[in-house]
């Protein structure tokens, strides 16, 4: 098993080359490469969070995780929505539920980091 350490290092690795196949407009392989990066971050089985209105995003892994693991994940899924929405292929999310989602995470984001 891989340390934390190590596991740092991947997910940064992972996560900066997800980003420079953004800007060269390799959309699949980007999706591909940050979905790499959260198995890293928080393993293989990863669920995807369900919404609550009265409790937000919940899922056993989402409540164990850090909130350096949580801003990494949500930075991670921001990249796989933006990169979906250049292929427009949201698979039935609606841009006005991505443009609140995205803009939420900024401001916890910005909050998380003393902006």
């Amino acid at each position: 098993m891989a340390s934390h350490a190590d596991r740092h290092t991947r997910f940064n690795g992972l996560k900066l080359e997800a980003t420079e196949l953004v800007a060269a407009g390799q959309y699949e392989q980007a999706t591909r490469i940050y979905r790499e990066a959260i198995s890293v971050l928080i393993g293989r089985s990863v669920e995807v969070p369900g919404w609550s209105q009265s409790h937000g995003m919940v899922t056993e892994t989402y409540i164990k995780i850090t909130d350096w693991q949580r801003i990494a994940l949500m930075r991670c899924c921001n990249g796989i929505v933006q990169c979906r929405a250049m292929l427009d292929d949201l698979q039935g999310v609606r841009p006005s539920v991505c443009y609140v989602f995205l803009n939420i995470n900024s401001r916890l984001t910005n909050h998380a980091v003393g902006s």
